[in-house]
């Protein structure tokens, strides 16, 4: 019984990609985390059941593909940069990479907005009928995208991918909650760590004017900071995957030693003013860097 409790926890997580592209996370010093840790980080996520693994054409680095399609069972293919004329070579492209894919998702809202987007919408479904795709899905960041996403894949949509962590509690907010369990959305959350900003000792100069805020959060240490944010997504019941990344095996093995650990409701309730509603701040792509 409890292996397979420790089994359910670990499948909740996603293995994302980014860090192994273009350097992504501003506390990812390396740039490029290397092949061979990559490798390493694979064979934890097999020992750990860690089966799904989130793609992007964005920042991927396509060598290291074909030497991870077999270790995970579900791969989520964020797609982006979609026009009229290729968006169904793109999809194509990934559709018959495998016999089924488990889910495509678009990568940026903004294509919502384009006259051809209800083609775009269209050809997933039609995929879906094929039983060539599982499940349709989009990657948002603001509030916004939340509702314009409902208006637009109407009841086609199946996965919501949307930033939630201690600092960036916009999403959690009674409307969208009730939302998102009247459609019975599968939710994945990512930027738990806000790209590593949250774990870092010393913060870029362009954080100080929110110095106050993170008065108390500085005294924690590195792995208590850790072990609060992941209790604080793992108390939030909507949340069916985490998006976690990783720039090296001990950094993996550190989040799944401390997803395992319980703390107190008191410790992260000692917390319930640490949070922020300005893009600045929570939306790392208003940072200056």
């Amino acid at each position: 019984l409890f292996l397979s409790f420790i089994i359910f926890y670990m499948s909740k997580f996603i293995l994302g990609t980014a860090q192994f592209g273009l350097g992504y996370g501003i506390s990812n010093y390396n740039k490029k985390s290397a092949f061979d840790s990559f490798i390493k980080i694979k064979k934890i996520c097999e020992k750990e059941n860690i089966d799904t693994i989130d793609i992007s054409d964005r920042y991927f680095d396509k060598n290291i593909f074909d030497k991870l399609t077999k270790t995970f069972k579900k791969k989520v293919y964020k797609i982006s940069n979609l026009t009229k004329k290729n968006f169904k070579i793109k999809i194509d492209e990934i559709i018959n990479l495998e016999n089924k894919t488990y889910c495509i998702m678009i990568h940026n809202s903004s294509i919502l907005k384009k006259s051809f987007f209800l083609n775009i919408l269209n050809y997933l479904i039609i995929k879906k009928k094929q039983n060539r795709l599982e499940k349709i899905g989009i990657s948002i960041y603001n509030v916004e995208d939340f509702w314009l996403s409902i208006k637009m894949f109407d009841e086609n949509l199946d996965i919501i991918q949307m930033p939630i962590s201690i600092i960036d509690r916009r999403f959690l907010i009674k409307k969208i909650l009730n939302k998102i369990k009247k459609n019975d959305f599968e939710i994945h959350a990512r930027s738990n760590f806000l790209q590593g900003m949250l774990l870092m000792h010393q913060r870029p100069t362009y954080f100080n004017k929110w110095k106050k805020l993170f008065k108390n959060w500085d005294k924690e240490k590195q792995i208590d900071k850790i072990n609060i944010c992941l209790n604080f997504i793992k108390k939030i019941k909507i949340i069916k995957k985490i998006v976690i990344g990783s720039e090296d095996e001990k950094q993996l093995l550190s989040i799944i030693r401390n997803y395992k650990k319980n703390i107190s409701y008191k410790k992260i309730y000692y917390y319930k003013n640490f949070y922020s509603k300005e893009l600045k701040l929570v939306n790392p792509t208003k940072w200056p860097f």
